[in-house]
């Protein structure tokens, strides 16, 4: 279940669940990205169901930082317990929690969960943060984590879309952090970086003006080569403190860490969907995989790309209502993190 923030998400839950007789899961999302205005209020249930397949749902305790560990094992344990063998596939919600590190938990659920790929996000609430929840049953959670674990015949294929242009062609390195604040790169501070590049920091605490500001200038991070997956990785700026000249971002940042600032414009936001979309087809449609039926398209998109796309809201509502195929049920939500 996808639901606009905007809607009452305990009520919602109440009423459907005296309509069915399954579990429910999922969670809420700023706007729902395929309507037919960027803007309206959605709600978006999608069944899944198939013989050969098996599910197991769990939610956690409320989420502390410091149990984090002992949190995601109990947790992965339950889920895992429900289930005849080992799952081919977990997916993670998450609400999001202003100044939560939500990277301990995930580095946490890789290593119970060894080599089983994850996919999932951080739902978005009304940007206040006071809105988002996750789902369980018929009941919606602002602090915990959900977890839904698929097994039996599941090939599950990925795609992830990512482009933007770095403002340099080298950026600095970390040198002072403490988890999500970055206070100096190449010994200057964050803000000291940012007016190097032309762009002037303000004061900005977490909300829509942050959002707006920064969203679009997202930081990637360069690892060193043996950490390289090949998939990019990208912090948003949470804000900047123009008093000591640090920046929170939306994940911890170690020292270390190379990263480079750089701006998503509504092209790339339109080409790395549309070039996401055809990767997850073409996977679809693979040799290997022609005597499996695919069904569910299930999509993260982050929210800093709703904010690049201001003025043109409906263009990558418009192409992903255009090229994905009408066989395919499809469920979307905007993440604070993906």
């Amino acid at each position: 279940l996808s639901l606009d923030s905007q809607l009452d998400a305990p009520e919602v839950l109440r009423l459907l669940g005296e309509q069915v007789s399954f579990p429910i899961t999922g969670g809420t999302s700023f706007t729902y990205p395929l309507t037919e205005h960027a803007n309206d209020i959605s709600a978006v249930l999608s069944i899944l169901t198939l013989d050969k397949l098996e599910f197991a749902l769990t939610v956690s305790e409320p989420l502390d930082e410091k149990k984090c560990r002992e949190q995601v094992k109990a947790t992965y344990a339950d889920c895992r317990a429900k289930l005849p063998d080992e799952p081919r596939l977990l997916i993670v919600l998450m609400p999001h929690i202003p100044g939560f590190d939500t990277d301990s938990f995930l580095s946490a659920l890789f290593d119970e969960a060894g080599n089983v790929p994850v996919f999932g996000g951080v739902t978005t609430g009304d940007l206040v943060s006071t809105k988002a929840h996750v789902f369980a049953e018929n009941t919606a959670y602002k602090d915990r984590m959900v977890l839904l674990a698929l097994g039996g015949d599941i090939r599950p294929v990925f795609a992830v879309g990512s482009q933007l242009t770095e403002l340099t062609q080298y950026g600095p390195t970390v040198t002072e952090a403490d988890g999500r604040i970055v206070k100096k790169v190449d010994g200057m501070t964050f803000c000291e970086y940012m007016q190097r590049l032309g762009i002037n920091p303000e004061d900005r605490v977490n909300g829509v003006d942050a959002l707006v500001q920064y969203g679009p200038l997202p930081c990637r991070l360069h690892h060193k080569l043996d950490d390289d997956d090949g998939v990019p990785e990208l912090r948003c700026i949470s804000f900047t403190r123009l008093k000591d000249g640090s920046a929170a971002f939306s994940s911890r940042l170690p020292v270390g860490t190379r990263i480079n600032m750089g701006s998503i414009q509504k092209n790339d936001v339109v080409e790395s969907s549309e070039r996401c979309l055809n990767e997850i087809l073409e996977k679809i449609n693979q040799r290997e995989n022609r005597d499996y039926q695919y069904s569910v398209l299930l999509a993260v998109l982050c929210i800093a790309r709703y904010f690049a796309m201001l003025g043109g809201e409906n263009l990558e509502n418009t192409l992903l209502a255009q090229k994905i195929p009408p066989e395919l049920v499809v469920n979307i939500f905007y993440g604070f993190c993906e």
